[in-house]
């Protein structure tokens, strides 16, 4: 599956790079597919960050800061201001749930940022994205890892 996700990333990068920027339509084509992208790769450990920004030719600082301001920032502030509107509707349960992991989800995004332009690198997310596909990629390195030092 890690390789399903990071076959389709590569792809849509490839169609992203093909379709071109010289009219505003092509820009247009564009746009889901880059927040595809930001979505997705910009949630990944770091190794496939950076891969993914340099076939992009972005630096990896600019994926993991635009991950975390749309779907971080921007994906909790519209989660918070829900359940301040309705939190009278929300039981306490789901009002604990879109106050705190989204509270939570916030800092993280605001780690990361800062993070990303200190240092100059990718880092990966705690998100739901991140919990679907980095044990993924991590158990992919791991194996990958222990086969090559069985060669050595």
């Amino acid at each position: 599956m890690g390789t399903d996700v990071e076959g389709k990333l590569e792809k849509i990068v490839l169609e992203i790079n093909g379709i071109g920027h010289d009219t505003f339509s092509k820009k247009i084509k564009k746009v889901p597919k880059i927040i595809y992208v930001l979505d997705v790769g910009g949630s990944l450990l770091r190794r496939y960050q950076s891969k993914l920004a340099q076939q992009m030719g972005w630096k990896e600082k600019n994926l993991t800061t635009a991950n975390a301001v749309i779907f971080g920032l921007g994906g909790s502030a519209v989660y918070l201001v829900g359940a301040y509107f309705f939190r009278d509707d929300l039981n306490d349960s789901a009002r604990h749930l879109f106050y705190y992991y989204h509270s939570f989800n916030i800092a993280q995004s605001l780690f990361r940022i800062t993070y990303s332009q200190i240092t100059r690198k990718a880092i990966g997310s705690i998100s739901m994205l991140g919990v679907l596909f980095n044990p993924i990629y991590a158990t992919k390195d791991l194996v990958n890892y222990l086969k090559n030092r069985k060669r050595r």
